[in-house]
């Protein structure tokens, strides 16, 4: 966090070009990444899409249908997207859910 709100730390991570979603409801996990674990683990995801969010610590994928949210360095939450009507920027989420 800087003074003037927070930094870009995704900046250099690279979007994995096979990248296919799977969330498990059961363990709270998108693609192997649990809540409480440290926020590089979703660096498979690539730099942010909207980089305002970033001031309330939430990591927006409007394309996946996806936000993350973080509290320090740590990932704190999920948010899976199939129709959002106030922001229609958000595609729904495409990849799979399973217990």
């Amino acid at each position: 966090m800087s003074f003037f709100g927070p930094k870009y730390p995704t900046k250099l991570w690279a979007r994995a070009n096979d990248l296919q979603l799977d969330f498990d409801l059961e363990l709270g996990s998108l693609n192997g990444v649990r809540l409480g674990d440290p926020l590089e683990a979703i660096s498979f995801l690539g730099p942010v899409e909207d980089l305002r969010q970033l001031q309330d610590r939430e990591y927006s994928y409007s394309s996946l249908g996806l936000s993350i949210g973080c509290d320090e360095c740590m990932v704190d939450s999920f948010e899976i997207v199939q129709h959002d009507y106030y922001s229609p920027l958000f595609g729904p989420y495409s990849g799979q859910l399973h217990w």
